[in-house]
């Protein structure tokens, strides 16, 4: 019972979350700056990091310890490649619905965003060159 109550919140929820997200990579910075400077442990910031650039940004400046990336890994499973330097062409890239966050507990952790998932079927039915063949 309680798994069809979540399935059947799961699109109040997502359009909820969708009003509530920021949509920019890195969107919790400021929090996690603060954090950095008042606390004597490291801080992760989360945040909507998609690209190599923006996370060592992040890490340079001192602003946090380390990034977490988990919906750009759920709307990219080759996000590694391109943090690495060897990015993927025609890589989908998180929008930040929330739709993966909204449905958790009730259905797997899947990008539910209809135009991203195309991009990622898409992308996983190709095959990835070989971290030699890229370079």
């Amino acid at each position: 019972m309680q798994k069809a109550i979540g399935l059947a919140a799961a699109p109040l929820v997502e359009r909820v979350a969708q009003r509530l997200a920021p949509g920019s990579e890195g969107f919790n910075l400021r929090f996690a700056e603060r954090f950095t400077r008042a606390l004597d442990i490291p801080v992760i910031c989360v945040g909507g990091f998609h690209s190599r650039v923006a996370m060592e940004g992040a890490i340079r400046a001192g602003s946090c310890d380390a990034v977490s990336a988990a919906r750009a890994f759920i709307a990219d499973p080759y996000l590694f490649l391109t943090v690495t330097g060897d990015p993927v062409p025609d890589r989908p890239v998180c929008g930040y619905c929330n739709g993966c966050i909204a449905r958790f507990g009730g259905q797997p952790v899947e990008c539910y965003s209809p135009a991203i998932r195309a991009r990622k079927d898409a992308m996983l039915r190709r095959p990835i060159p070989a971290e030699s063949e890229a370079r």
